[in-house]
């Protein structure tokens, strides 16, 4: 594994699911630039499954980016979590708990496996100060689903919320990130064979 200096931010975001008619609207709200695919390869073992934690590899651009996200605090649709990143070289079958442990000060117990990956496709709007507005439309074990990520630096930008709401765009109570939404679908192929 090629290792970099390791990045350690807080991230803050509002998570929402969308019906597809909603993901089409948003296209004529937001100043979205040309979209680009990345692909999420998920990544766990027991210990990380019981703590919610994401651990995966991100690919975009021919670049790859071993992330760990720890949750600090959800409360419905908003999202905080520390996050860890640092550039690698490839997609790997296994990640060493110990480079986790090195670079999160949390021991894994055991190494994590690659479980499998979600690809989206994903317009951005950088027109906000500090904040970014990403649109989703993602692709995992034979489902299609549609989310607005608002990532924000300072306080809670709620004139995005309100921009939202005179659309019609519904803020959801609880949603769950992708790694979530990915593990809860695969749970479901696993105990229905």
């Amino acid at each position: 594994m090629v290792r970099r200096v390791l990045i350690n931010m807080l991230e803050k975001e509002v998570k929402i699911l969308l019906s597809i008619q909603e993901y089409e609207r948003l296209f004529s709200i937001f100043d979205f630039e040309e979209p680009f695919i990345q692909t999420n390869y998920y990544y766990e073992n027991s210990k990380s499954a019981i703590n919610n934690v994401t651990i995966r590899i991100r690919e975009k651009n021919d670049k790859y980016k071993l992330q760990v996200k720890i949750p600090k605090n959800i409360e419905g649709s908003i999202h905080i979590k520390e996050e860890y990143e640092e550039d690698i070289d490839k997609v790997y079958e296994t990640i060493d708990k110990e480079i986790l442990k090195q670079a999160t000060e949390i021991d894994f117990e055991d190494d994590l496996l690659l479980i499998g990956k979600l690809v989206t496709k994903r317009l951005v709007c950088n027109k906000y100060d500090d904040v970014v507005i990403a649109l989703d439309a993602n692709k995992y074990l034979d489902v299609k689903d549609y989310e607005l990520e608002i990532e924000y630096c300072n306080e809670y930008p709620q004139y995005i919320m309100d921009i939202l709401k005179e659309h019609d765009i519904k803020i959801n109570d609880l949603v769950l990130g992708k790694n979530n939404r990915f593990n809860k679908r695969l749970r479901t192929i696993q105990k229905h064979g």
